[in-house]
């Protein structure tokens, strides 16, 4: 190969790597991580490219994806009663701890697939949820009473280390 071939191709891969890339220069920007997930955002794109042929043009801007998780539409309405499950992640149970026990609750427990995977009724104030034989994964718990969702909580399970 003579080194015209070797210098079109350094350049020529040189030209698609940056065209697969995506670059911004702004003025504000930072990226908050806390347990429940993470946040990034960027204000004020400086530098842009535009582009224009025979039938348009067009400004390209950055895109940034935006995820809104929300696991239950009945969530959105907060129940008065305050639910909390730990530990999470978690390696071989887990505890519901209901702050006042007044009403009838009962739990589901069910895998990414949608497949329940444990149900009972809700007895105590405290109840723990033996999981010592399921697999490490992400797992949905759902916590009801009477049919209506009060929480739902995403689980890991992971092993010990």
């Amino acid at each position: 190969m003579n080194i015209n071939k070797k210098v079109f191709l350094i350049i020529f891969s040189t030209m698609l790597l940056e065209i697969a890339a995506q670059e911004a220069v702004v003025t504000l920007g930072a990226e908050i991580t806390d347990v429940g997930g993470s946040i990034s955002y960027t204000i004020g794109q400086i530098v842009y490219i535009p582009m224009s042929g025979t039938s348009g043009s067009i400004v390209p801007g950055v895109q940034q994806s935006v995820e809104i998780n929300v696991l239950d539409v009945d969530d959105i309405e907060k129940p008065d009663i305050e639910i909390t499950v730990y530990p999470n992640p978690m390696h071989d149970h887990l505890i519901i701890e209901l702050q006042t026990f007044k009403q009838e609750f009962d739990y589901l427990l069910y895998d990414t697939l949608g497949r329940e995977i444990k149900s009972n009724k809700i007895q105590e104030d405290k109840t723990v949820i033996s999981l010592q034989d399921f697999p490490d994964g992400t797992y949905f718990l759902k916590v009801y009473s009477f049919n209506k969702t009060m929480r739902t909580f995403q689980i890991i399970k992971a092993s010990k280390n």
